[in-house]
């Protein structure tokens, strides 16, 4: 149930080549905005455990112009292989009221 947790869920399954979409605000005015949609076409992870994990999601959005300026404020993190016009979405976290 994510009702009580700001619609962040425990347990993320994620998989190359599936469609997702973004359930929290990242960054509204680039478009990283709640509902954007896109398919994963990569996984990066730094660190992962049974608790957490971190690292870069890369996203196809079906719109070109969201995440323009995550693409360009990240132009370090693309190397061979990934795609220009993916999107690096990173990990987010939120703190909220409980009880």
């Amino acid at each position: 149930m994510t009702r009580k947790t700001m619609q962040l869920a425990a347990r993320l399954p994620l998989a190359v080549g599936c469609r997702y979409k973004l359930l929290a605000n990242v960054n509204v005015s680039d478009g990283l905005a709640n509902g954007a949609g896109g398919v994963i076409k990569q996984v990066h992870l730094t660190s992962f455990s049974d608790l957490t994990a971190s690292g870069i999601v890369w996203i196809l959005f079906d719109d070109q112009h969201v995440g323009t300026q995550a693409r360009a404020d990240h132009q370090t993190l693309y190397t061979r292989g990934i795609d220009a016009q993916s999107t690096p979405v990173q990990p987010i976290t939120r703190q909220f009221q409980a009880g």
